[in-house]
C-alpha cells in the first residue's frame, strides 16, 4: 500500500471516531444556550452544562453501535458484554427473520475492552472540543485568566493528536456504527 492510501486510510479511521454528529448539534444550539457571546445567567449555565452533559453521553452511546448486513440488508444495533443486540428485534424475531444466522456471528460482536477505551476518548474529544469553544468558556469560567483560557484554547489539539494515537494505533475499530 502506498505512503498516500496509508494516510488516507488513517485519517478516515480518524474522522469515523470523532462525534461530528455531537458536535453539530452543539454548534446549532450551545449559541443560544449561552444566550450568544457566554453571558450566562444561572437558567443559561444549566442549560448549557446539560446539552454538554447529553451530548458527550450520546458519544459514548453512539460508540457502542455497529451495523450488520445480513443477505444484502443493514440492520442497525448495540453492542453489550454478550452479544450485538439489534435495534427493533426481539430474540424470537431474530430467529425468524435470520434462520441462516451463525450463532456466534452476533456474539463475536459483543463489546470488548477496546471498544470501551475508544468510547471514553471520543467523549474526551467532545469535551476538548466543547471546552475549546468560546462561549462555553465565558459561561462556564467567566472569570478565569488568560493563561487558563489559553489552555481550554489549545486542549482539543491536545485531545486530538492523543485521541487519534489511541484511535489508530492501539483501538483500531471494528465498528461500523449507525
Amino acid at each position: 500500500m502506498s505512503t498516500d492510501k496509508k494516510l488516507l486510510s488513517v485519517v478516515a479511521n480518524v474522522l469515523q471516531q470523532l462525534p461530528t454528529g455531537s458536535v453539530m448539534v452543539f454548534e446549532a444550539l450551545s449559541s443560544s444556550f449561552t444566550n450568544q457571546q457566554g453571558e450566562c445567567q444561572p437558567s443559561n449555565w444549566w442549560l448549557s452544562f446539560l446539552l454538554v452533559l447529553l451530548l458527550t453521553v450520546l458519544c459514548i452511546f453512539f460508540s457502542f453501535t455497529d451495523t450488520f448486513v445480513y443477505q444484502g440488508q443493514v440492520y442497525y444495533g448495540v453492542a453489550s458484554p454478550r452479544r450485538l443486540f439489534l435495534l427493533n428485534f426481539s430474540h424470537d424475531e431474530e430467529r425468524t427473520r435470520f434462520p441462516n444466522l451463525h450463532p456466534d456471528e452476533l456474539k463475536n460482536r459483543r463489546l470488548r475492552w477496546d471498544d470501551l477505551v475508544r468510547a471514553v476518548f471520543t467523549a474526551l474529544v467532545f469535551l476538548a472540543f466543547a471546552a475549546g469553544d468560546v462561549r462555553i468558556q465565558n459561561c462556564f469560567f467567566p472569570q478565569a485568566s488568560v493563561d487558563v483560557k489559553q489552555l481550554l484554547n489549545n486542549m482539543p489539539l491536545l485531545v486530538a493528536l492523543l485521541s487519534s494515537f489511541v484511535f489508530i494505533l492501539l483501538c483500531p475499530t471494528r465498528r461500523r456504527s449507525i
